[in-house]
């Protein structure tokens, strides 16, 4: 449950700003002057942040579309609180209760607020994630006819398979806050981790998972790891993904593209169904070399390096071929 996700952080910030708002409108049926404190709140919170955006890039627009998703909050907190006052007078009306002149009742403070409350309540327990196999050890994967058991630590992305209704185009599975609804959402279609997702696409990075296989391997507890078989610190080091997929992506597609290409700086093996390539970046003497074979009947896999100054082609793939080998291993079921 806790610490909350990122995505409900951002939510319950909403709902806050909406709640204060109603309630803000509907003291103001007494005290004509606070209906400017939200509007006036909301420009004052807006000057801060567009003075002090950081140097990331896109920051402004990220500034931008916060004090514009807060602006709109303010404007449905007005409307809703005027569609609330007109629905109690209206009830108070035929039940022959409170009088128009008489301050504000608490039933009109609970319907003006009810959208915020409702919506956090929502997202706050969409947001918890169950203490069970799929959020302590891990999902079974079916990639086509090949099946990877990945802990969550392995921080994978997913392609979704085509049975999967009304899911986003990828997911990330890992324990970060801010994947906690995704994991979420993992846990209830594999049943809790009990039984597996077919996926189109499975990538794993290098990046995310060398610190982690690092720090958990080289301790006796990481020796009992399935996955801590075979590892060696400088395995990983030069790989940027791994993909197990069903049928290649655009990205797979436009670099076996270069396979065929008759240039200087381009070397190749192999053939497009089990292949590589390597493509050299002149201006540092540097390359970035690709490989790609079936592993399981219809399943294949693609894996590719960072671009490693000063490493030649055969170096390079030989990390491949030995990262590819490493992830077939530790991660078959």
């Amino acid at each position: 449950m806790w610490p909350i996700s990122d995505h409900f952080h951002f939510v319950s910030v909403g709902a806050a700003f909406f709640a204060a708002c109603a309630l803000f409108f509907l003291a103001a049926a007494r005290h004509r002057l606070l209906i400017t404190v939200p509007p006036v709140g909301l420009a004052v919170y807006a000057t801060w942040r567009f003075a002090n955006v950081g140097e990331e890039e896109y920051a402004g627009l990220g500034v931008m579309i916060a004090v514009s998703a807060l602006a709109l909050t303010l404007f449905a907190a007005a409307i809703w609180v005027f569609l609330s006052r007109l629905m109690v007078r209206r009830i108070a009306k035929r039940s022959g209760g409170v009088a128009p002149g008489r301050p504000v009742p608490i039933l009109i403070v609970l319907i003006a607020t009810a959208p915020a409350l409702l919506v956090a309540a929502f997202f706050f327990e969409r947001q918890i994630v169950p203490k069970a196999p799929c959020s302590i050890d891990g999902v079974t994967f079916a990639v086509g006819e090949a099946s990877y058991f990945v802990p969550p630590e392995f921080e994978s992305w997913i392609w979704k398979g085509q049975s999967i209704t009304g899911w986003p185009k990828s997911i990330h599975y890992s324990r970060r806050t801010r994947d906690k609804e995704e994991m979420r959402r993992l846990c209830e279609a594999t049943a809790y981790g009990t039984k597996p997702l077919n996926v189109d696409t499975l990538q794993l990075s290098g990046y995310s998972i060398g610190p982690f296989l690092e720090k958990t391997c080289d301790t006796v507890s990481g020796e009992a790891k399935g996955y801590c078989t075979g590892y060696s610190p400088s395995m990983l080091a030069n790989i940027r993904t791994v993909k197990f997929a069903r049928q290649p992506d655009r990205s797979i597609s436009s670099t076996q593209s270069w396979f065929s290409k008759k240039r200087p700086d381009v070397v190749a093996g192999g053939d497009l169904t089990d292949g590589f390539v390597c493509i050299e970046e002149t201006y540092n003497n540097s390359f970035q070399c690709s490989s790609w074979r079936p592993v399981r009947g219809t399943t294949f896999v693609f894996a590719q390096t960072q671009r490693v100054p000063g490493l030649k082609p055969d170096d390079l793939v030989r990390d491949l071929d030995e990262a590819i080998a490493f992830f077939e291993s530790a991660l078959t079921p």
